[in-house]
């Protein structure tokens, strides 16, 4: 079996990779788009293979070869869904046997009135990251619909070793900004990246393709608070989290698209901000001043009316009341169910080889290694970023 991990320099696809290579009867070859990530991979001489998933022929050429591709690439909207309409047609040119896609458990959204939630339940993504991990889900269940072995893998929030997730987490928890719903009773559903390696392996070794789609987690969720609780044991640490209201939450959380609007658009155009980034430019700069100075000549009260009718009256936002919180952390505790792994257990014989109270205790001694590392060398890292997590 010789696997191609796209998406080799992230998270989930440099540990994948680690594993893979090490698995005796399996050959692995890492896919990368660009080294400014590759760092873990490059430091143990790693060959690396550089693809441009918007370029047919690199990818081509990077898959011949390979028996299986596990999809762990990311990117914008261009790249995640015309990435992989290459992925899909090149693999098939490739003679690929299994195709595994990483989605993630958003495309379910986080209203349904269920304790445990299982992956015949409809869809539901919300707009924006959700709606393209549907659409990217559509096109791999349309390409087994066509013949190819595919499964797809649906994780919630990915924890453990070098999370980037846990990382968020713990910097809120440190600057007083994580929420609480409900008293932190809610679910905090999770998969640790060494859990979601071992599903990705076995559901490169199944013999049979089941289902087009699994949920993968730690098993048993526990609730935020509870999770909170074991990093304050780990760390010997105490932190504050603040109570907040799922009404205010929900409404702060809610999109709303607004109408295109070619007035808004001129207004736009000519308001103080962009005439100031204009004036940059000579020639327009000159143009501005004798706008400027045909208005100078009207009469007081109509240059105001003008200039209002532009740049509309001046709104001072009211005071925001509610103690300041991580909103994009604090959100998902709106989610009030758990995601069932039945299915993975049953058809790709999956069980999780860390619980969740293990995969803090691994995200902390990554954590403290990390600071071990970084001690000393914080005042640069501020230089060169201010304001990062560096610091």
């Amino acid at each position: 079996m010789k696997v191609a991990v796209i998406g080799a320099s992230g998270l989930v696809g440099g540990r994948l990779y680690d594993r893979l290579k090490n698995m005796e009867g399996v050959s692995a070859k890492a896919l990368v788009h660009s080294s400014g990530h590759v760092w873990n991979l490059a430091r143990t001489l790693e060959p690396l293979t550089f693809v441009d998933l918007l370029d047919p022929d690199t990818l081509k050429q990077a898959l011949d070869g390979c028996s299986h591709v596990v999809n762990c690439s990311r990117g914008n909207p261009q790249v995640m869904l015309e990435g992989l309409d290459n992925i899909i047609a090149c693999s098939r040119e490739a003679g690929i046997r299994r195709l595994i896609h990483l989605s993630s458990s958003t495309v379910y959204g986080r209203d349904h009135d269920v304790a445990e939630l299982t992956e015949d339940a409809p869809a539901r993504p919300a707009p924006g990251y959700g709606r393209l991990k549907w659409d990217q889900d559509e096109k791999v269940i349309e390409a087994g619909r066509k013949g190819m072995e595919t499964i797809i893998l649906c994780p919630p929030n990915i924890t453990g070793h070098a999370s980037k997730f846990m990382e968020e987490m713990w910097s809120a928890l440190c600057t007083g900004q994580l929420g609480f719903v409900d008293g932190g009773r809610r679910p905090f559903s999770a998969v640790d990246v060494d859990n979601l390696c071992e599903a990705i392996v076995r559901s490169l070794q199944v013999k049979m393709v089941r289902r087009s789609r699994y949920f993968i987690n730690d098993g048993v969720a526990p609730s935020w608070a509870e999770l909170v609780n074991k990093l304050e044991h780990l760390s010997g640490r105490t932190f504050d989290t603040v109570p907040v209201d799922e009404e205010w939450l929900r409404l702060v959380t809610k999109k709303v698209q607004p109408r295109t609007s070619v007035f808004k658009s001129l207004k736009h155009m000519v308001s103080s901000d962009v005439r100031e980034a204009l004036r940059g430019d000579p020639l327009l700069a000159r143009a501005d001043k004798g706008v400027r100075g045909l208005v100078a000549k009207l009469p007081a009260g109509v240059e105001n009316q003008l200039r209002r009718s532009i740049e509309g009256t001046i709104r001072v936002s009211k005071a925001d009341l509610h103690p300041p919180v991580d909103i994009g952390l604090t959100s998902r505790q709106l989610v009030q169910f758990s995601y069932s792994i039945e299915n993975a257990r049953r058809d790709l014989g999956y069980e999780p080889v860390l619980n969740w109270a293990e995969s803090a205790q691994s995200f902390m001694q990554w954590r403290q290694e990390y600071d071990e590392r970084l001690a000393g060398y914080e005042d640069l890292f501020e230089d060169l970023a201010p304001g990062s997590a560096f610091a």
